[in-house]
């Protein structure tokens, strides 16, 4: 960046400070400047790396030529269109994912209390399945991550049964809500 400003102040020289968008570079050049003097003082530098993200700023400009403003517009307008449908479908989403969760939860529940069960393989199984809040992750990551995870270790410890259930849950809902 500070070779590219360099040479932009070489062709344009005063002219250089006359646009708006050129005070962002020269801001964040000189940060990153100062931040690099001063990397060995005890200086927060993430308010200098704040101001480089400023200099995304510069690729708005390309925003005032037709054609994509009329293509962004209708992105925009799509995007407004579905934002209920999205809604709806995030709320039965939610909702489907804590009832199967609550009865996952519930199922592991009894292997992860019986004191006769290997103590890490209870651990594993409450680590992904023991609380509310880990159980909706855990669905989360079936739906939308590595549902073989969760799925082996809920199999391999409650039953393999519970496996294929959770098997046919991902194909069922993971199909039906997530690739509508």
């Amino acid at each position: 960046f500070t070779i590219e400003l360099v040479f932009r102040f070489v062709v344009l020289r005063c002219k250089l400070f006359q646009a708006r968008l050129n005070w962002i570079d020269i801001v964040a050049v000189f940060s990153s400047l100062l931040e690099w003097m001063l990397s060995d003082a005890p200086v927060n530098a993430s308010v200098f790396r704040l101001v480089r993200v400023a200099r995304l700023a510069r690729g708005l400009a390309f925003m005032k030529l037709a054609k994509v403003q009329q293509s962004l517009n209708i992105l925009v307008k799509c995007l407004t269109a579905s934002m209920n449908t999205l809604f709806w479908t995030l709320c039965l989403l939610t909702m489907v994912q804590v009832v199967v969760g609550m009865a996952c939860s519930q199922a592991a529940h009894a292997y992860i209390k019986n004191l006769n069960n290997p103590e890490d393989k209870r651990h594993e199984l409450y680590r992904y399945f023991g609380t509310f809040s880990r159980v909706f992750v855990s669905m989360f990551e079936i739906h939308m991550a590595n549902w073989a995870t969760p799925c082996r270790i809920f199999m391999e410890s409650v039953g393999e049964y519970y496996g294929s259930v959770i098997v046919f849950y991902r194909c069922a809902i993971g199909f039906s809500l997530m690739n509508v």
